[in-house]
């Protein structure tokens, strides 16, 4: 099914429950991907393609679902969620290769029958390990691909160690340092590291759009996210960074009902905003 088509097919059905399963069809095969839809979407809606986390080897379009039901409903966009192939069966490039996919398939297909001046709004965000397949898309289509604001929720950015925070946070709740090795060793399953893999290892990151990241204060990823936005900021990027006090990883989606996950989720939708208010 085309782009456009879940569109109007949803406009139409508006009584259903604002979400839409579908295959974007890839060379290995299809993608499948779940869309969450505003009250009233149209064919020029702005649209977040979000990447769920797991670590890149689980995870799937309903870890996240109380947040795209928020974000598609406050933020009035489209949220895209892909469920791209995983390790250690898939390793890298397989994810990065499907979320290309998914985001040539939004902005070829969701081109047709669309206003030239009036082209779709889009954003990519990611939690945990979709952080770094966001923050990689940005860095292989940089040159081709309009992107309007980077939304990085407790990333994952940097394979390499020397982090003091990797170090203190060895046994914290959710994730933890020898969780995050493990990780990689299967991600990467003996392959190159680089900026692709990591994207704290691009050297110019001045190609970003306006980034939004969240940090939670107990994360053992928490200084690789906190050195990334500065170097951002040095790159004369925009940068909306939020530390959240005595969290733990993707706090938002563990405890997604406790009042300090509502306000996250609140300063997320404010961001999305943010940028629809500035087009």
């Amino acid at each position: 099914m085309s782009f456009n088509r879940a569109i109007k097919e949803q406009s139409l059905a508006l009584e259903q429950s604002g979400t839409l399963d579908l295959m974007v069809p890839s060379p290995s095969g299809g993608v499948p991907v779940r869309l969450y839809f505003p009250s009233n979407p149209t064919l020029t809606s702005p649209v977040l393609l979000l990447l769920h986390g797991g670590a890149f080897v689980g995870g799937d379009a309903g870890s996240e679902h109380e947040r795209c039901l928020w974000l598609a409903a406050e933020a009035g966009v489209v949220v895209v969620m892909p469920e791209y192939r995983r390790a250690p069966e898939h390793t890298y490039p397989a994810a990065l290769d499907d979320c290309s996919v998914v985001l040539d398939w939004i902005r070829v297909d969701g081109a047709r029958g669309v206003d030239a001046t009036d082209e779709r709004l889009l954003v990519l965000g990611g939690a945990s390990a979709g952080g770094a397949l966001a923050a990689s898309l940005v860095l292989r289509h940089r040159a081709d691909v309009p992107i309007a604001g980077l939304m990085l929720l407790c990333p994952v950015l940097d394979d390499r160690d020397g982090y003091a925070s990797r170090s203190r946070f060895a046994d914290t709740p959710v994730w933890d340092a020898p969780s995050n090795q493990l990780m990689w060793n299967l991600y990467l399953a003996g392959a190159q590291p680089d900026e692709f893999t990591s994207p704290a290892r691009s050297t110019d990151l001045s190609t970003f759009p306006p980034t939004y990241i969240q940090v939670a204060e107990l994360d053992p990823l928490r200084d690789e996210a906190l050195v990334f936005a500065y170097r951002l900021l040095e790159a004369e990027v925009s940068v909306d960074l939020r530390v959240w006090a005595r969290t733990c990883h993707v706090f938002d989606q563990a405890v997604p009902l406790a009042p300090v996950s509502r306000r996250s989720v609140d300063d997320q939708i404010a961001f999305v905003r943010s940028l629809l208010a500035q087009t």
